[in-house]
């Protein structure tokens, strides 16, 4: 028996090709959502793993908030105080900050993983401005032998745990604060053109841990301060988006923002404010905020 074979034509070839390709252009995206949401929730889990760290530091030093010290070029920050109850430094990085600085490298403690430049993804709640205070930290100040030092705070002194922040998300580094202005959205990291929210990590949605222990998302939005420049870079501020949740910043709202603090990368010379003020602040400076 004689069985003829018959070879696709042409077109047939062309209608699946065209098939497969509307097809990969409908799935891909969705590849690619799916992976982010999954760096997202991992993300969001060492999240809730340092702020759980940092509660059975807090148990074992007098209710105390972790503090920093700088001296002589060698730093001791809140993430290395938490180490011995994480024994794993990977826990710090975020799946979606992957850049690396030599700033980023520290010297590592006995029993710790090798030295890395890949700069942690997350950081400390240092309060509304860096070094000024109100947060988990009071205002900085410099020893007679030279140490800056970043002093930790009662827990007691925590008007709200719940919603207070512990740590979020940052593109700080290498004291990685995640203070709202010239921290939290670092221009040395994002560079000096930034313009949209959509274009931030996860989207704009920055995982945050509150002192309670709890961890979830917070929408932020970025803005520049228009005429302000840090170190030949612009200012930039993240916030969230609703007002109210600005306050996650601050212990309480009388605590004690030092805007003169010389630890400061430019005072800013308003003096001692509460940080419920200090919060109003960006709009203070004719925030430019970024489009979504």
């Amino acid at each position: 028996m004689n069985f003829k074979t018959r070879a696709f034509t042409l077109i047939e070839l062309l209608v699946v090709i065209a098939i497969i390709a509307i097809l990969a252009a409908i799935l891909f995206p969705v590849f690619a959502q799916a992976r982010e949401s999954a760096r997202r929730t991992s993300c969001l889990s060492n999240v809730r793993q340092i702020g759980t760290a940092m509660l059975m530091y807090i148990n074992d030093y007098d209710e105390t908030t972790p503090s920093a010290f700088y001296y002589a070029g060698t730093r001791v920050d809140t993430f290395m105080n938490l180490q011995p109850y994480i024994k794993n430094l990977g826990v710090f990085f975020c799946p979606d900050r992957t850049d690396e600085s030599d700033s980023c490298a520290f010297a590592v403690p006995t029993g710790w993983p090798a030295n890395t430049r890949r700069c942690n993804g997350y950081g400390y709640n240092w309060g509304f401005l860096p070094y000024a205070g109100a947060g988990l930290m009071a205002p900085s100040f410099t020893a007679s032998d030279g140490t800056e030092v970043e002093p930790g705070v009662s827990i007691a002194t925590l008007d709200r745990p719940a919603e207070v922040a512990a740590w979020a998300d940052t593109y700080n580094h290498p004291r990685y604060s995640m203070s709202a202005i010239g921290s939290i959205l670092d221009a040395g990291t994002l560079g000096g053109n930034i313009t949209s929210n959509s274009s931030l990590r996860h989207g704009g949605n920055i995982n945050v841990n509150f002192c309670d222990g709890h961890a979830k998302a917070v929408r932020f939005k970025g803005g520049t301060v228009p005429g302000f420049v840090v170190n030949g870079l612009p200012l930039y501020i993240g916030v969230p988006r609703k007002d109210e949740d600005r306050m996650m910043f601050c212990s309480s709202a009388d605590a004690v923002v030092d805007t003169n603090n010389p630890n400061l990368p430019s005072p800013l010379g308003l003096g001692q404010i509460p940080c419920s003020a200090a919060v109003k602040l960006p709009e203070a400076f004719n925030t430019q905020w970024w489009k979504d």
